[in-house]
């Protein structure tokens, strides 16, 4: 875990602001395969399967996303929309209660969700689809996370996970931001980039303290 942080750290200071080039790609690619080895160590031969696939799953969408064009951005939502239905079959297996997904802070998320959904779909032109259903797959994820119970894990462990959530909901709206909402020069463009990668990796590393126990 400590190697990860530290490329991770590397990674966001020296790489995460920069133009896209196969060494960028190469640098984000580490943090994640650090914690793929994490996992594989800790479970001693015996692994994780879930999280293995959701750490997969977010390597290959890290992967896509740090290369240019269409094709490989939706390659790379396909690849995140994949980790956070994952997360949903984690969560469930877990336990839901149905009376925390119908809170009052679940319905507050759902409105930000939509107004922010409707932002997108104005601005992403022909990806408008994509980024629709995209968005509406990490708002089922953030939905399962609010209703997580304490029948399987305990209190912190659920806190955990919610934080981590709402971390990753964090970064992939700077994304939607920076990807379809910032012109081209705008200098709030860095400072985007450079809060996207920390909010996602500090989510994902907490997935895997929460899944390893």
């Amino acid at each position: 875990m400590a190697v990860s942080i530290a490329v991770s750290v590397i990674f966001w200071l020296g790489f995460s602001w920069r133009e896209l080039s196969w060494s960028r790609t190469f640098a984000k690619s580490l943090p994640l395969a650090g914690l793929i080895l994490t996992v594989l160590v800790a479970g001693d031969g015996q692994g994780y399967p879930l999280i293995l696939f959701i750490l997969a799953a977010g390597l290959a969408g890290d992967v896509f996303l740090s290369r240019p064009g269409t094709r490989s951005f939706l390659v790379g939502m396909a690849s995140f929309a994949i980790l956070h239905a994952l997360l949903i079959a984690w969560f469930i297996g877990l336990g839901i209660s149905l009376e925390k997904v119908v809170s009052p802070g679940s319905l507050l998320f759902l409105v930000f969700a939509a107004g922010f959904a409707w932002l997108l779909f104005q601005r992403a032109g022909a990806l408008r689809w994509p980024v629709l259903g995209y968005v509406s797959v990490i708002a089922a994820m953030a939905l399962t996370a609010i209703g997580i119970d304490t029948a399987q894990i305990n209190s912190f462990e659920v806190a955990t996970l919610q934080v981590a959530v709402a971390l990753f909901v964090v970064s992939d709206a700077l994304i939607g931001v920076e990807v379809f909402m910032l012109p081209s020069g705008s200098r709030w463009r860095v400072p985007a980039q450079l809060c996207i990668w920390p909010t996602y990796f500090v989510a994902m590393a907490a997935f895997v303290f929460v899944a390893l126990g």
